[in-house]
C-alpha cells in the first residue's frame, strides 16, 4: 500500500523516464513512470532546459505517467503559469485517470490545457487580451480567445 492510500506496490524513488521529441508547435516531453518528490528534480530539469532554450509552447505527453504527487503537479502548474506570462502555453496530453482527477481537483486545468484520452479538453481560462495557443498537429485550432471552461459547473475566473 502506498503512503497515500493507493493500492499496489509502493516503490519510493521509482523511475521517472523523460524523453524529448520535436512537435509541430515546439518540444514534446514524454513522461513515463511515477513523478514524486524523490525524482521531481528530473522533471524540473527537463522543463527548465526547454524554457532555457527559448520554448514558449511545450507539450507534455503524460500517457505513461502513472502517478504525480504535489511536487510534480507544482512543477507543471508553475511551468504553465510561466509560459502563459511569456505569451505561450503548456498542454498536457492523455494523462491517466488518477493523474487527471488530481489535476482537476487542484484546478491545475485553469493554468494549463489538458487533453484527456477522450479528447475532452480542459482549457485554461482566457481573458480578452490573451492570445490563443495553437497546439501541435491535431490540436491546432482547439483554443480560441475568450473560450471558457464548459467541462463543469464552475464559473470562469475573471
Amino acid at each position: 500500500m502506498h503512503d497515500d492510500g493507493r493500492s499496489g506496490e509502493y516503490n519510493p524513488g521509482s523511475a521517472l523516464r523523460v524523453s524529448v521529441t520535436a512537435g509541430d508547435a515546439g518540444p514534446v516531453l514524454v513522461l513515463a513512470g511515477e513523478a514524486d518528490v524523490t525524482n521531481a528534480e528530473r522533471l524540473r530539469d527537463a522543463v527548465s532546459a526547454q524554457l532555457a532554450s527559448g520554448a514558449l509552447y511545450l507539450t507534455i505527453d503524460a500517457t505513461g505517467l502513472s502517478y504525480a504527487d504535489s511536487s510534480a503537479i507544482g512543477i507543471l502548474a508553475g511551468t504553465g503559469r510561466t509560459l502563459k506570462e511569456l505569451g505561450g502555453g503548456l498542454v498536457l496530453l492523455r494523462p491517466q485517470d488518477g493523474v487527471l482527477r488530481t489535476l482537476t481537483l487542484l484546478e491545475v486545468d485553469r493554468v494549463i490545457t489538458i487533453h484527456a484520452a477522450t479528447d475532452r479538453a480542459h482549457k485554461p481560462d482566457r481573458g480578452a487580451g490573451d492570445s490563443p495557443w495553437v497546439g501541435p498537429g491535431h490540436l491546432a485550432g482547439l483554443l480560441c480567445p475568450n473560450a471558457h471552461r464548459t467541462s463543469d459547473s464552475r464559473p470562469p475566473r475573471r
